[in-house]
């Protein structure tokens, strides 16, 4: 994306000695400000330096600097090791700019008046509790001159989401006036709610958390049953409990072809999905236990959702049409669950899977009830068959059961994930921008 005649690429190879041009309009003008921008991983975590005009709003496309780093664990290493990048991109990010002492950040985590709740950021200790308790704005500001901001990252992709609708005039008109729900599954489940003014602001809703939602009547849907070669397969999950994410999802995508997979060969049958991963060839009998277990979520089976879609739904070989009418089977059923979590989210009836950490208030569930319009992002739909036969299913459910009609914005093709750093942007917003702005002078 162009800055102003200069690629991002020689901007940061000049050092940024001059502010760098920006052409609005046509005309260029220079950025004199810029914030820094954080989007945490369970594995990398990316700093960006990007440019703000003195009015408050982010140019996306004057990026100043920008690295990642390997996401380090454990509370001290973890902030210290974060506060480390956001002293590099902005050390780099040139002199002739003012980085102002505003840092928003998007991290894994459910967050309570800026604390994270038990059990919420396991993936970034070195055990599943050893976040709890711990408020990252406190910790980073304790750590660098700014003003720190901390939201849920899949909140930053509801943000990313709505910055590029509100980008468009025709889809900014669909989203202004109103209160929104973003829905993204991916490996887990991220979810986030807001209101959009009639100017395009945005204030986020609830802590976001969706992924331990309980769908009635599929909390227990721990059976599926299938037709493999003619005979009857019941595929199980080794759990009794389910939470939304354990049926929406890249996990669930994995856990229930898995499930079928070691159905069939203690039945006797070879497997249905582990043929159509790359270096299939090479897998053992002995390793089938190994790749199919429950909770395993590396490579090659953790990406079973990306290879069902760009393999099983598309290809011809023998093994994608072999595998096809079970994978259209679980796709629908994504997209089954997909118009139950947005009936649920309609109606307020949020009911979590531990009701004493995670329950909602009740003005939570009120300030959700009657959500007309929604976002759906997230690896899992946002792309190929697999996306559109699933909001099919999912918008065929809708109608079936509402009068009422919802909009539904699906982000086809957009990686929220690699634009999340962009929409933590909102958890400090232009007012907050444009008052250090000021200060500045």
């Amino acid at each position: 994306m162009g800055l102003g005649g200069l690629t991002k690429t020689a901007v940061m190879q000049a050092g940024g000695e001059l502010a760098v041009p920006q052409k609005i309009g046509g005309l260029a003008r220079q950025v004199e400000f810029a914030v820094t921008l954080v989007d945490v991983g369970g594995t990398k975590e990316k700093a960006l330096v990007v440019g703000v005009d003195r009015e408050g709003n982010l140019l996306r496309d004057v990026v100043l600097y920008s690295e990642e780093a390997k996401t380090q664990k454990g509370v001290k290493s973890h902030y210290d090791g974060l506060a480390g990048l956001i002293e590099r991109v902005q050390a780099n990010a040139g002199s002739g700019v003012r980085v102002l002492p505003i840092v928003c950040v998007g991290s894994p985590g459910r967050f309570v008046d800026g604390v994270i709740q038990p059990g919420s950021a396991g993936n970034l200790g070195t055990t599943k509790h050893e976040f709890d308790g711990i408020n990252p704005a406190v910790e980073l500001g304790n750590r660098l001159p700014a003003k720190v901001f901390v939201g849920n990252d899949a909140v930053a992709q509801m943000g990313a989401a709505l910055g590029i609708l509100l980008a468009s005039p025709e889809t900014a008109a669909k989203v202004k006036g109103k209160k929104l729900a973003y829905i993204g599954p991916g490996t887990g489940l991220g979810g986030g709610f807001a209101r959009v003014d009639s100017e395009g602001n945005i204030t986020f809703m609830t802590d976001g958390h969706i992924y331990d939602i309980l769908i009635p009547g599929y909390e227990h849907k721990n059976e599926f049953n299938f037709i493999v070669d003619g005979k009857k397969i019941k595929a199980r999950l080794p759990v009794e409990a389910l939470k939304a994410e354990d049926l929406l999802s890249g996990r669930a995508v994995r856990q229930i072809a898995c499930a079928l997979d070691r159905a069939a060969l203690k039945d006797g049958l070879k497997p249905v999905f582990l043929p159509i991963l790359p270096g299939f060839e090479s897998f053992s009998p002995r390793e089938y236990d190994r790749l199919l277990d429950h909770s395993n979520n590396k490579e090659p089976v953790g990406d079973l959702a990306k290879h069902i879609n760009q393999r099983a739904l598309v290809s011809d070989t023998p093994e994608a049409l072999r595998a096809r009418p079970i994978a259209e089977q679980i796709v629908i059923f994504q997209g089954l669950m997909l118009g139950k979590m947005i009936e649920l989210i309609h109606q307020g009836r949020i009911a979590k899977f531990d009701e004493k950490t995670a329950r909602w208030p009740v003005e939570d569930k009120e300030d959700v009830k009657g959500t007309t319009d929604f976002i759906i992002g997230g690896s899992v739909l946002n792309s190929g068959r697999m996306g559109k036969m699933a909001l099919a299913r999912a918008r065929e459910y809708l109608k079936k059961v509402f009068v009422v009609g919802f909009t539904i914005h699906h982000m086809e093709d957009i990686d929220l994930g690699e634009e999340a750093a962009y929409g933590t942007y909102n958890f400090a917003g232009k007012e907050e921008v444009k008052k250090a702005i000021q200060q500045a002078g």
